[in-house]
């Protein structure tokens, strides 16, 4: 820097004192040359108007004695090009109001102070765009991602090594778009071309997943591809600025979480079907019992055996309470629903006898019973009563010992009849989301339950199976649980079911799926399948079970007529326990011949089919299992003809 005369130095001087006394005026002249200024981003240097004078001031200051100009501190928070085209502005405005008197000196001094402050702004965005690239560079190396770019006029296409590869493209491969993309699946490779056209044509964003080819051995992988549009300066149209990464192990991982939750749901609809064939067989087991301790009960004359029985008779009917249970929530559960026998039902009617019984077995209870309008509809009177039983025996059971229970059926509604029974006991808080769930008991004791938890789950499945609602509300006085019927069966709408038609023929097609080969899979179900072990035994397994399948389907074998099919099933699951089978390989068997005998079959035959094929293939794994059973005692020949 050259050192200025003592004029030079004092022309300086004078304008630093200029802008310090016409402040205001610069400052009000300075901010409307900015209003006019075209939009930029960031922060104006105006706002701090008063504090980028000062400064101006004292770098002019700074001039005259032949120093640097002094830092313009904050500057960094406003972006650089607003910055420089504000500065410069502020140039203008000095120059315009400053009198003639300040000569060429003074006028070099404000160009070399707003310059250095040019400069610094200049030098700040250069060194923040380099920092951010090199975190990008970090980020990109990190994470694996590759770049590509395609110009939208030319049509060119380029990418760095790492998405060529990912692209499963050679160096000398890419040109175009479609060189880009002529390794990608043929499932995918279109939709990829119109996704990044459509960013080139729209500036919309674009993000997919798709499989491209491996150089490395001619497999395939998953890539995530996103890609943005970028207007270049001086460029007629964007350029289409994408990166790729390789996602394969992410896609491995999604679909080992969902093999192991279809497995899971595999297993609970497995669990489910045998409740239901376990507590089918023990109904007639039961059966006998109670009617031979009510045979012997109308001999016994001593009082001791007569207690006795008759805690084996009340013991026998909470068990066969709980079967009838654990069948209705197998029936719901397999999506065959509740059955209904409708007939003309008044439910004030049901509603009192239920009552009455009540006071009859404990004379003590205090159960009122009120009726308006109309109480009548067409119903399962059966069902109907099994829930208000279970609502009425809940209030006895769950109230307080003095409080009253009151049974209120309002029939008013010409579509609905309603009735609410209300005692003055209190559901704890936290019981009140779930008091509805399958086997609440089994989680959450409330002191006198008996049962298993399926009371209450029951009792709203056969009102749905009405198309009506159940519902329970805590109120200041105690629980009130309203039940809505409906009239006609015409507003009547089961319930969804999880398993139905082609959904559950899909669903018997995934548990036949070639098994994981992870190791607790093999340990499980085995590594190879029964049908590539003993193909043609397997063949002949499939054929015998659709015969049986067939004879089911005819004989109505688990409606309660005709002839069962115990021996068939049990041969059938010995040829199968002599060659290793399997729950996966039983399913197989199941799903090949369903598949086979729903083919052209009507819709109510594919629907009996499913409900019949349910509960034998149910049986024939239950064989299974007590045929893995006498074996492991020594009970039965193993498959090499000695006792295993």
């Amino acid at each position: 820097m050259n050192q200025r005369s003592p004029a030079e130095s004092h022309s300086v001087l004078r304008l630093a004192e200029l802008v310090r006394a016409d402040r205001p005026a610069i400052l009000a002249a300075w901010q409307a040359r900015i209003r006019n200024l075209a939009v930029l981003d960031g922060p104006s240097l105006g706002t701090q108007g008063g504090r980028i004078l000062d400064w101006l001031a004292s770098s002019l200051d700074g001039q005259a004695r032949d120093r640097e100009p002094s830092t313009l501190h904050g500057a960094d928070s406003f972006s650089a090009p607003r910055a420089i085209a504000e500065l410069a502005l502020l140039t203008e405005t000095i120059g315009a109001l400053q009198p003639t008197s300040i000569d060429q000196a003074a006028r070099d001094a404000l160009d070399r102070v707003i310059a250095s402050a040019i400069a610094e702004s200049l030098a700040r965005d250069n060194e923040e765009s380099e920092r951010l690239r090199t975190r990008l560079r970090l980020a990109t190396n990190l994470a694996l991602v590759g770049c590509w770019e395609l110009e939208a006029v030319t049509g060119a296409a380029s990418a760095d090594p790492r998405a060529r590869d990912l692209f499963g493209i050679g160096p000398d491969e890419l040109s175009t778009v479609d060189g880009l993309t002529s390794r990608l699946h043929a499932d995918d490779r279109v939709r990829v071309r119109e996704g990044i056209a459509n960013t080139a044509g729209s500036g919309q964003p674009y993000v997919d997943d798709c499989r491209a080819l491996r150089l490395d051995d001619g497999g395939h992988r998953w890539i995530a591809i996103a890609a943005n549009a970028h207007q270049r300066v001086h460029a007629s149209a964007p350029a289409v600025l994408g990166i790729v990464q390789d996602i394969t192990d992410r896609k491995r991982s999604e679909e080992e979480q969902a093999r192991v939750v279809d497995e899971l749901s595999r297993a609970v609809h497995i669990s489910e079907m045998f409740v239901g064939i376990l507590s089918h067989d023990l109904r007639n087991p039961l059966s006998a019992i109670l009617g031979g301790a009510q045979l012997l009960g109308a001999e016994v004359k001593d009082p001791k055996s007569a207690r006795i029985l008759s805690l084996v008779i009340n013991s026998g009917e909470r068990m066969g309470r709980m079967i009838e249970q654990l069948l209705d929530f197998t029936r719901v559960r397999l999506g065959e629903g509740i059955p209904l026998d409708r007939d003309r039902v008044d439910l004030a009617d049901l509603a009192r006898e239920i009552v009455a019984e009540g006071k009859s077995a404990d004379p003590s209870s205090s159960l009122r019973v009120s009726a308006l309008g109309d109480t009548a509809g067409p119903w399962d009177r059966d069902r109907i009563f099994q829930v208000v039983s279970n609502l009425v025996g809940n209030a006895l059971q769950h109230g307080t010992a003095s409080g009253n229970v009151d049974v209120v059926i309002d029939g008013r509604t010409p579509d609905w009849v309603t009735l609410a029974v209300e005692n003055q006991g209190a559901i704890p808080a936290h019981l009140l989301p779930v008091i509805f769930n399958p086997f609440r008991g089994t989680l959450q004791k409330r002191g006198k339950s008996k049962g298993l938890g399926l009371g209450l789950y029951v009792a709203r499945q056969i009102v749905l199976a009405h198309g009506g609602t159940l519902q329970v509300e805590a109120t200041s006085t105690g629980t009130v649980f309203t039940m809505t019927l409906p009239r006609s069966v015409a507003d009547a709408s089961p319930p969804s079911h999880d398993f139905v038609d082609e959904d559950e023929l899909a669903a018997f097609e995934r548990m036949a799926a070639p098994p994981s080969t992870s190791a607790v899979t093999a340990q499980l179900f085995g590594a190879t399948p029964l049908h590539d072990r003993a193909p043609l035994e397997h063949a002949a397994i499939v054929e015998s079970y659709a015969s049986l399948l067939d004879t089911a389907l005819h004989r109505k074998a688990y409606r309660g007529q005709g002839e069962g099919l115990a021996e068939d099933l049990r041969v059938l699951a010995e040829r199968l326990g002599d060659l290793g089978a399997g729950p996966r390989e039983v399913t197989e068997v199941h799903a090949r011949a369903l598949r086979h005998a729903v083919r052209g079959a009507t819709a109510a035959k594919t629907q009996a089919l499913l409900s019949e094929g349910r509960l034998l293939a149910l049986e024939l794994m239950g064989n299974l299992a007590s045929y893995y059973r006498r074996r492991s005692r020594g009970q039965v020949r193993g498959p090499s003809g000695g006792r295993s």
